[in-house]
């Protein structure tokens, strides 16, 4: 699905030790094309967990997809043993839309007679039970789901097709595995699913950090409160010492004639020095 050749090398760096094998599977792109994307941090290579069950070996009855914004705080393979108890997947709710009736939850779900407190589930951290997805054919089931909805509907890829298919045959787990970035945001403070006790409790332990908002650690305007760990760990690989720049470049070129309109339009108000070294600041 992209990943150069480069990247490939730093990656296999970083995983490097006795314990540690790393196989890289071809991409099919062709499966995932032409399906709606969720915005320009989700694009169609999201849909690519839906393939799993048929790129992975046979003899593999279970796999733990993990998202790639995430920093990971504890011994997976608990995750990985616990019982699956007829579920197709383990995962933790969606924090931002915990139900199929939230703003991201699931178009149409009154139409397909759900009820609005059925569950709204977070696929970055999941639990799959290859056995059941290969025999029901489900990934199949959710991709054709994401090809027929509603395109005036603005689909979240992957993860409402399948919490629309199949959501109510994923079990809840320990939100611990997914501490999401809506945990800190005052703007959903009113959509979290806990109370304020479980709030502040998530806040301070995780066992996975889920950067899961557009604000990403690897952008220099991220205030994620746990900003700091996801460095500590990045240090620890191959990208040791990375940091992004001031200013992504296009950002600097794409704003530039916002900033130009706004010193001509102040410089009419007797403020010309003030924008001077806002501007300086910004390097423009």
């Amino acid at each position: 699905m992209g990943i150069s050749e480069l990247n490939r090398r730093k990656i296999e760096e970083s995983f490097a030790g006795p314990q540690v094998k790393v196989n890289w599977i071809t991409g099919t792109p062709e499966a995932v094309a032409g399906l709606p994307s969720g915005g320009p941090w989700l694009t169609s290579s999201a849909y690519a967990r839906l393939l799993l069950p048929d790129l992975l070996p046979a003899d593999v009855d279970r796999v733990l997809y993990l998202d790639c914004d995430l920093v990971v705080r504890r011994c997976v393979g608990e995750l990985y043993d616990l019982e699956l108890d007829g579920a197709i997947a383990l995962a933790v709710l969606d924090m931002g839309s915990p139900f199929v009736c939230s703003l991201w939850g699931l178009g149409g779900w009154f139409e397909s007679g759900r009820a609005a407190s059925d569950p709204n589930f977070n696929t970055g951290v999941m639990l799959m039970d290859l056995a059941a997805w290969r025999r029901e054919q489900i990934g199949q089931t959710v991709l054709e789901y994401a090809r027929t909805c509603d395109p005036d509907h603005p689909l979240v890829v992957d993860q409402e097709s399948l919490n629309a298919t199949f959501g109510l045959r994923i079990r809840s787990i320990d939100p611990r595995w997914n501490q999401q970035s809506e945990l800190f945001s005052n703007a959903h403070a009113s959509l979290l699913p806990y109370p304020r006790e479980r709030v502040n409790a998530l806040r301070k332990d995780s066992w996975v950090i889920h950067y899961s908002l557009a604000s990403k650690p690897w952008q220099s305007d991220c205030s994620h409160p746990w900003v700091s760990e996801w460095y500590r760990n990045l240090d620890e690989t191959a990208y040791r010492g990375w940091r992004p720049p001031w200013l992504i470049p296009t950002v600097r070129q794409s704003g530039r004639k916002t900033f130009e309109a706004a010193r001509q339009t102040l410089r009419r108000f007797g403020v010309n020095k003030a924008v001077k070294q806002t501007l300086r600041r910004f390097g423009v």
